[in-house]
């Protein structure tokens, strides 16, 4: 741990070669509960300097932070929540504390502990849990299916894909992306990535 602590204090990469296999796994672990917790942390921290300093100390931490307008989101998501329930108690990532805000507002705070631990409870996605509240469906209701969608063709889906997301990048330059942005892009984008490689490895064995 003392190298990714020099790493962070030098602004600097990792020196895994002066590494040991277990410095490698207490260096993964911390960096995959840092990924995990991160946004919570911050909300809390920026919560916590805003008690001790005042709101001005708050937003200027906030501005001097790598990502603005998350760290803010965060910030309100935190005073929200530890207000509402005190230690977090559902096994949910931050998006899905982020949603129920979003679609319940700033002020329902039994809604939204209803609607986290129905979402906790019926192992919903984020996008079930939005698709719950927007139904209006009671919390120990998943939504339900519509049935088998109407056959498209693979090709017909690629090329709707590709034009629409064309025209976001038009709008939206990926070099004006923050790095929150673009992690996010590339793990949705992964799935993607997984099949082309599952077409490619199709006929492997005929090369």
């Amino acid at each position: 741990m003392l190298l990714l602590r020099k790493a962070i204090q030098d602004g600097r990469r990792v020196d895994l070669e002066n590494a040991n296999d277990d410095d490698l796994k207490r260096i993964w672990s911390a960096l995959v509960a840092i990924h995990k917790e991160h946004l919570f942390w911050v909300g809390d921290i920026l919560d916590e300097i805003e008690k001790r300093h005042g709101n001005d100390s708050a937003k200027e931490a906030i501005k001097r932070s790598p990502n603005p307008e998350k760290f803010r989101e965060a910030k309100i998501i935190s005073q929200i929540f530890s207000q509402a329930i005190g230690q977090r108690r559902f096994n949910l990532d931050w998006r899905y504390y982020r949603e129920v805000v979003v679609e319940c507002g700033k002020n329902s705070n039994e809604m939204t502990l209803q609607w986290l631990q129905a979402a906790e409870n019926n192992k919903w996605t984020v996008a079930q849990m939005r698709a719950a509240m927007r139904q209006g469906l009671g919390v120990d209701k998943a939504p339900k299916d519509k049935g088998a969608p109407k056959q498209v063709s693979t090709n017909v889906v690629i090329k709707r894909t590709t034009q629409t997301l064309k025209e976001v990048i038009k709008t939206n330059p990926v070099d004006q992306w923050s790095l929150d942005k673009t992690c996010a892009f590339i793990d949705d984008a992964e799935q993607l990535l997984d099949i082309i490689r599952q077409v490619q490895r199709r006929y492997d064995h005929l090369e």
